[in-house]
């Protein structure tokens, strides 16, 4: 597919942009309807309906509300299949949103190039060149968008009396991505600052959006922190093992980091996105609860990931985590494979790409 536009370059070659396949009777959506009524419907008014989406390894099965009416489509991991949140027994849930989605906020180097200062691949290879402007996308990029819609609407599916839940903002995170091209002498002190002020505000905008659809009690945070004063008066000062030092005053994640010595600071962060899953089953576990995490599908990482940190420090982990179909779905991403909000055809705008594909998703011009 091409597109012409008269107040730009001529034609440019445009990604298909589509929903997953559509199964509804096979084994694997059998057999995810039966992990769905074992673990959620004893505890919430959720009937399974008998399509499904299928997107890599994951099957989502169509979920309704007790009057019938469609809400979402959820795959269910699990960490036993026999684990079922009871009739009446409190639940805590975790969840969370990336910021500024893989291209939200990104610099131009030296030589004309655009690129990506919050995409964690791209970060761990290294930016090609020095950035010399910084570009930050006035609107919310996809990824955002889905998660403020789908997750907030998963979460009022299972609010009720008894749920609680911690949604992972990943303020200290990001902060930490861009020490990386900073020390790597890509982007300078000043264009650090700016940046670290944008996550900021970015971060104040999306809790607001993301608080006020939700009708369960709520705790906006991070596992990290206790980084913040660090972060704010050292700022690309800080070395790595301060901020080992400073995320180590909390328990879990110090035992987390002498179990995993992080090298970089993104293995700071990733580790932190674990322990933002298994705190939260711990606090359950002490208190009789159950535990559920509820994140869009490109997540579903970090639910593994939780489960061999675990395994590694000895903790018998009980928890569910239910991933949410997206809406759009690249079939060929940045990286030249099937992903998630990687897209990002050269040439168009960030805004007439995000119509483009919105458009697209609909079925609209394909």
């Amino acid at each position: 597919m091409t597109i012409s536009n008269k107040e730009g370059p001529p034609l440019v070659p445009l990604e298909r942009v589509a929903m997953p396949t559509i199964e509804s009777t096979d084994k694997a959506t059998r057999k995810m309807i039966t992990q769905i009524n074992t673990t959620l419907t004893p505890r919430f008014p959720l009937q399974t309906t008998g399509e499904a989406v299928e997107y890599h390894t994951l099957r989502f099965a169509g979920l309704v509300n007790s009057a019938g009416q469609p809400q979402l489509k959820a795959a269910l991991r699990v960490t036993s299949s026999d684990y079922v949140l009871s009739p009446g027994q409190p639940v805590k849930t975790v969840s969370g949103m990336c910021l500024f989605g893989a291209s939200g906020l990104s610099g131009i180097g030296q030589n004309g190039r655009q690129l990506s200062l919050t995409d964690p691949i791209e970060l761990k290879a290294g930016l090609a060149e020095p950035i010399k402007e910084v570009i930050e996308i006035p609107f919310l990029h996809p990824s955002e968008t889905e998660t403020i819609l789908q997750v907030t609407k998963a979460l009022r599916l299972l609010a009720g009396e008894g749920v609680e839940c911690f949604f992972h903002l990943p303020i200290p995170e990001y902060k930490l991505y861009l020490l990386e091209p900073f020390q790597q002498g890509k982007i300078t002190a000043d264009q650090l600052e700016i940046l670290f002020a944008k996550i900021d505000r970015r971060a104040q905008d999306l809790t607001k959006l993301v608080v006020k659809r939700l009708p369960v009690k709520t705790v906006v945070g991070s596992p990290l922190e206790p980084l913040g004063n660090l972060l704010a008066n050292k700022k690309g000062a800080v070395t790595l093992n301060q901020c080992l030092d400073s995320a180590s005053q909390d328990p879990l994640l110090e035992a987390l980091i002498q179990a995993d010595r992080p090298a970089r600071f993104l293995d700071l962060c990733n580790l932190s996105y674990v322990a933002g899953y298994l705190k939260q089953a711990m606090l359950a576990a002490n208190q009789s609860a159950g535990c559920l995490a509820v994140d869009m599908a490109q997540e579903v990482g970090i639910f593994e990931h939780t489960k061999s940190a675990a395994e590694k420090l000895g903790i018998n982990l009980r928890m569910a985590a239910m991933f949410l179909a997206p809406a759009i779905v690249t079939l060929t991403g940045r990286y030249g494979k099937d992903s998630l909000f990687m897209h990002q055809p050269d040439g168009l705008s960030p805004l007439t790409e995000q119509k483009i594909i919105f458009r697209a998703a609909k079925g609209v011009g394909l």
